[in-house]
């Protein structure tokens, strides 16, 4: 999403991760970030927003946001909070290491349930439905951080870790 001075409201108004590209496309090293950005907004859809202001066209906002003395592109992840000023990307310029960065900054409802905790996480919550994944992953998947979120007051959310052969056995998980 491009964001100009007429659509920074959303921003301002977010309760979501968000990223945004300080790009000028003047700069061949903004242009070539086209298509790393592309792919992020793409793949991260629905999990956090991600937006891009034209540092050339909208000097004013990035001066607001503090990124025009920094040589675009600059890539900032705010957290949902309206009062945080956002933190500056320093990884690879690639979707992947970006995406990791925005994740790390999201709120997670997810409790790691093992065979000591099985039942306390199955009895809490009496009214609420549960939902368990059962990962390889040595960190929360940013959709299922993102659903936790969104339905917190409706869902428990769960994640069995590999290694659990008790609770992959109970439920049957290869």
């Amino acid at each position: 999403m491009k964001l100009n001075l007429g659509s920074v409201f959303q921003f301002y108004r977010r309760q979501e991760i968000w990223t945004i590209l300080f790009y000028d496309l003047t700069k061949k090293e903004s242009r070539d970030l086209k298509e790393e950005y592309s792919t992020l907004a793409s793949k991260m859809y629905g999990i956090i927003k991600v937006g891009a202001i034209d540092c050339h066209e909208e000097e004013e906002l990035c001066e607001e946001f503090q990124v025009y003395d920094s040589n675009p592109p600059v890539v900032k992840i705010f957290t949902e909070y309206a009062a945080d000023d956002g933190v500056k990307h320093m990884g690879k310029m690639e979707w992947k290491s970006i995406s990791n960065t925005a994740a790390s900054k999201m709120q997670s409802f997810v409790s790691i349930v093992n065979k000591d905790n099985y039942q306390k996480f199955i009895d809490q919550d009496p009214n609420k439905n549960k939902i368990l994944i059962f990962t390889d992953r040595k960190t929360t998947a940013p959709l299922f951080k993102s659903l936790s979120k969104t339905y917190k007051d409706k869902l428990t959310f769960g994640e069995v870790k590999k290694g659990e052969e008790e609770l992959y056995a109970k439920f049957g998980v290869t």
